[in-house]
């Protein structure tokens, strides 16, 4: 009997360090503002359709209980960087040169089991290996949310 419960208690630590790793939605949202993004959050207009077209897709898909619903979806971008070459402005070329700006999304589910059912869904529907490589570079399910960024930068700031 000792063995049993002393396996369930070290089961429970695993999955509690486990799920403190990932940030908390609300974590990535602070990190993003401290950094300078501008942070905006998806209303409740564009949510809902979102929540229906995704329910009726997994639905379509065979999934078990798709009844998807999203707490949160939040949108961030920094402004590039610009700067006047000086040598092109002292010709009389007035041109600038940018960053490209970075860019993070977060979509947060009621829990990690249905982020982890959109997002398994999502990639087996990308149309080849390419598409779902490059998916998962720039995106992960992260606790209950969706995540995904432009850059690495921007990968770092969320603490993905």
């Amino acid at each position: 009997m000792k063995k049993i419960i002393k396996y369930f208690a070290l089961s429970a630590a695993v999955l509690m360090s486990a799920s403190a790793c990932a940030p908390s939605a609300d974590q990535m949202v602070e990190n993003l503002k401290n950094d300078g993004f501008v942070v905006e959050e998806a209303p409740e207009s564009v949510i809902k359709p979102t929540e229906t077209a995704l329910t009726l897709a997994l639905k379509v898909l065979g999934e078990d209980d798709p009844n998807v619903t999203i707490l949160r979806w939040v949108s961030a971008m920094k402004a590039p960087e610009v700067s006047v070459n000086e040598k092109i402005f002292k010709a009389g070329d007035v041109s600038i040169s940018a960053d490209s700006g970075h860019v993070a999304s977060i979509v947060e589910f009621e829990n990690g089991d249905m982020a982890q059912k959109v997002w398994d869904n999502a990639l087996d529907a990308l149309g080849s290996e390419e598409e779902t490589e490059a998916n998962k570079e720039l995106s992960k399910v992260s606790g209950s949310c969706i995540v995904s960024w432009s850059d690495d930068y921007t990968k770092g700031i969320l603490g993905v």
